[in-house]
């Protein structure tokens, strides 16, 4: 959040399960203290098409089947426009060995939505993913 909000978006408002990383944010990005907010995935406190850019990093690996599509339904809600996810994504099941991560079908969540998408792979040796869906 703190490069979102220096770079160009100092209005941005950030939403964490936990409230510690919440005090964490509040201490590392104190300009952005008053628009930090407790809350889910699937149940953004934000009113409809309310944000240019919903961003979402490492957060919807850890939602089971059933809670990440509730959560790219809820992030297409409040997004006039962009969703980016940054994630664990892959081809095959390795990740479904890890305890507490999932493998999602992202294009096709994001499809489900009526959104494009855009997959980029991040870094050589990672099996992190960022995808831009964007409002047709």
């Amino acid at each position: 959040m703190k490069r979102v909000v220096d770079a160009f978006a100092p209005d941005a408002v950030g939403v964490d399960l936990s409230l510690d990383q919440l005090q964490e944010a509040r201490e590392y990005v104190p300009t952005a203290a008053g628009r930090l907010a407790v809350a889910i995935a699937e149940r953004l406190p934000l009113r409809d098409q309310s944000a240019d850019l919903v961003l979402a990093s490492e957060v919807l690996m850890h939602l089971d089947p059933e809670q990440v599509a509730t959560a790219i339904h809820e992030m297409t809600r409040v997004t006039r426009r962009y969703i980016v996810s940054v994630d664990w994504y892959e081809d095959f099941m390795v990740g479904e060995q890890v305890i507490h991560n999932f493998v999602h079908d992202y294009p096709a969540l994001y499809a489900r939505e009526g959104l494009s998408v855009r997959h980029v792979p991040v870094g050589g040796f990672t099996l992190h993913s960022m995808f831009i869906a964007e409002r047709r």
